[in-house]
Order: C-alpha cells, then sequence, then structure tokens
C-alpha cells in the first residue's frame, strides 16, 4: 500500500484539491532534484556512455526516458539493452565487459531487491555502474563508479524524478555527441 500511493498520504492536507497536491508535490522534488543536479556530472556520465563499447541500463521504473536514451545511444552507434525484470539483468552481467557501463535507476523500495547481486555482478565481470536513486542508504552507492542520489518522499511518484533526470541526460547526451553530426 505504502510504495502504490503516488505521495504520502500524510502530505494530504483534508479537503484538499488532490492534482494540486500531487503536483506541488512533484514541483518540489524536481526542484530539490535541480538544486541537487551537478552538470558537470551528468556531462561526465554522457562521456562514459560514449565512452563505453555496450551500455545496459537496469530500470526498476520502466518508463519512457530509458527508451530516449537506448534510441540515442543507438543513433551514435552504441549497444543499449535495457532490462526490467531482474532475472534479465542479472543475466546480462553475464556478457560484460571493462569495456561496458550498466546505469542502475533504484528506487528507495529497492530492499528486497537483487539490486546489490547485480552490482557485485558487473564488477565480476569488469564492468562499471552508475547508480541513480532516491535513496541515500542504499549499499550500492559504495560500490559504484559514479552516482547520483536525489531526495524522494518513498512513493511512486519518486519515479518521476528518476525519469526527469534520464531526460536531463538523454539532453546532454545528444548535444554532446549527436547535435554535432
Amino acid at each position: 500500500e505504502h510504495h502504490n500511493r503516488l505521495i504520502p498520504r500524510e502530505n494530504i492536507p483534508e479537503n484538499a484539491d488532490l492534482p494540486d497536491v500531487f503536483l506541488d508535490t512533484l514541483e518540489d522534488l524536481l526542484a530539490k532534484m535541480r538544486k541537487r543536479m551537478d552538470k558537470q556530472k551528468v556531462q561526465k556520465l554522457a562521456r562514459a556512455i560514449h565512452d563505453s563499447e555496450k551500455i545496459g541500463v537496469y530500470s526498476y521504473t520502466g518508463c519512457f526516458a530509458e527508451i530516449f536514451l537506448q534510441s540515442d545511444i543507438f543513433v551514435s552507434g552504441k549497444i543499449c539493452d535495457v532490462f526490467q525484470q531482474e532475472r534479465d539483468m542479472i543475466e546480462h552481467t553475464k556478457v560484460l565487459t571493462p569495456k561496458d557501463l550498466v546505469i542502475l535507476l533504484v528506487p528507495k523500495c529497492v530492499y528486497g531487491t537483487q539490486a546489490d547481486k547485480a552490482i557485485e555482478d558487473i564488477h565480476k565481470h569488469g564492468g562499471k555502474v552508475c547508480v541513480i536513486t532516491d535513496s541515500q542508504h542504499f549499499n550500492g552507492l559504495k560500490k559504484a563508479e559514479m552516482s547520483f542520489v536525489f531526495d524522494g518522499v518513498m512513493h511512486s511518484i519518486d519515479m518521476l524524478v528518476l525519469q526527469t533526470f534520464l531526460c536531463v541526460l538523454v539532453m546532454e547526451y545528444r548535444r554532446m555527441f549527436l547535435d554535432e553530426v
């Protein structure tokens, strides 16, 4: 029940206009993301994607931004696979090499998943990992070569923040490597 709600029940005042509360919450989260986002680090990630042979996107959020990123990576002549099922993520780690990068989108509700195992397996096969999450307490942050951590309210609305960050990455990747072509 907790993670199926878009916004925390305790954030909804009695008789409140739900769309306004939702949009206000999203606006606040996006403002916090914008404030914390290191644009040079985003460029560094775009460069790491471009310098990698294969890119994997492991996403527990599974929406539209992964597809935008995948298509731009394809256009730049790279291989990019997107996985949403843990068994597929773990299987994909077996084909990684030291020239490969995995972008792992991990929501706070990661506990009870195999995200830590995925990171271990990525490293076991020589790959590098970038973690994008709304959980400052995710153990995998210590193991990642690169990470981006944003505030969340531990509800479904947090996925929109992670998707928005990916959209920023897509725009930066396109600006750096495709718009010049």
